[in-house]
């Protein structure tokens, strides 16, 4: 009965996208807890399986990257204003631009 009401809550989805991005991040090189990889599909899989419409699973999805990609490329912000010669609050910025285009790469391939 409380897995019922933990499933009907408003953000479940969102915290399981949030999840399974970490995961993911978890999954690659510098950490390399590679079979997290793996385990890190499945709340994914859940999540397809009980939306319903594809503009939300677009939002999952782009979620679920965004946390991966920031995870993955949090270096840049350093290499951006090494080599940029930008302040940092300037290049934060740059880099979630560079982010959402790469989840939007990822999301229409």
């Amino acid at each position: 009965m409380k897995f019922q009401k933990i499933k009907n809550f408003k953000w479940f989805k969102t915290i399981l996208c949030l999840i399974s991005g970490i995961l993911i991040f978890f999954g690659f090189p510098k950490i390399s807890i590679f079979p997290v990889a793996f385990i890190a599909i499945i709340p994914l899989i859940h999540i397809i399986e009980t939306t319903e419409s594809y503009k939300k699973l677009f939002k999952f999805g782009f979620i679920t990257q965004i946390v991966a990609i920031s995870g993955g490329f949090y270096w840049l912000t350093y290499t951006i204003k090494i080599f940029g010669h930008i302040p940092i609050i300037a290049t934060i910025p740059i880099f979630l631009l560079f982010v959402a285009f790469l989840v939007c790469v990822f999301l229409f391939l």
